[in-house]
């Protein structure tokens, strides 16, 4: 499926997608040529089966463009804006700075900081970018990163190379090993393999499918001078 943008959408999602090798089109690059009527590009958007993202239902109540999207089928998506949200956010709170930490809600936030002024950073906990911060790269002040090379992302003079947060108690491990024993049902005299999953992953549960070498693990730990392993769900 390709995404067809409307020009009242503008450069900054269409652009942003592209570059995560999202296959889009927006009127503003294919129809260069002045201002093309929406009939001619919601017909080749109904004959080539282009799914259209806009910010004007206005289209809807006009009745040459209302019949064409019946009878092209056209597919729409339209995107609610949350600019006047984050405006009301911004002067209720007066914030000195604004972080973001990507995802969609950071979006509006910071696009609307940055055109208020208020300084603004984002910070990319991964190794590659969601499509929220890159398409906010440009807008904000400083990038807070975690891995080097991030630079094909972002503009390096911004780039700041901070690793990401985590509670000071991870790093506090003295008198917590038996807790952790106790409360994970583990056995001293047995080998333990973590899995981290990450974001809502970490929620899954270990299991045959999440994890089909399970036999093969625990048939490795248990050949000579192994401990069997042990692997709680």
């Amino acid at each position: 499926m390709i995404l067809f943008f409307d020009n009242d959408i503008g450069r900054g999602v269409p652009d942003a997608l592209h570059s995560v090798d999202i296959r889009v089109l927006s009127v503003l690059r294919r129809y260069r040529r002045g201002n093309t009527p929406d009939t001619r590009w919601l017909r080749d958007a109904g004959q080539n089966g282009w799914l259209v993202i806009s910010c004007n239902k206005d289209i809807l109540n006009v009745d040459e463009e209302r019949e064409l999207i019946i009878s092209e089928r056209v597919g729409f998506v339209f995107l609610t804006s949350g600019q006047d949200k984050a405006r009301e956010i911004l002067k209720s709170f007066g914030p000195d700075v604004v972080i973001g930490v990507g995802g969609y809600a950071s979006g509006p936030l910071l696009r609307m900081a940055a055109l208020k002024g208020i300084p603004a950073l984002i910070q990319e906990q991964n190794s590659y970018p969601g499509i929220t911060n890159i398409m906010l790269a440009k807008r904000v002040e400083k990038i807070c990163v975690a891995y080097d090379g991030m630079e094909k992302f972002f503009p390096a003079k911004n780039i700041i190379i901070t690793g990401n947060p985590v509670r000071q108690d991870i790093a506090k491990t003295a008198g917590k090993e038996t807790q952790a024993m106790e409360f994970f049902g583990l056995d001293r005299n047995k080998k333990a393999l973590l899995v981290i999953g990450g974001s809502l992953g970490a929620r899954r549960r270990i299991s045959d499918d999440a994890l089909p070498e399970r036999g093969a693990v625990e048939g490795a730990a248990r050949q000579p001078r192994a401990r069997p392993a042990g692997l709680p769900h």
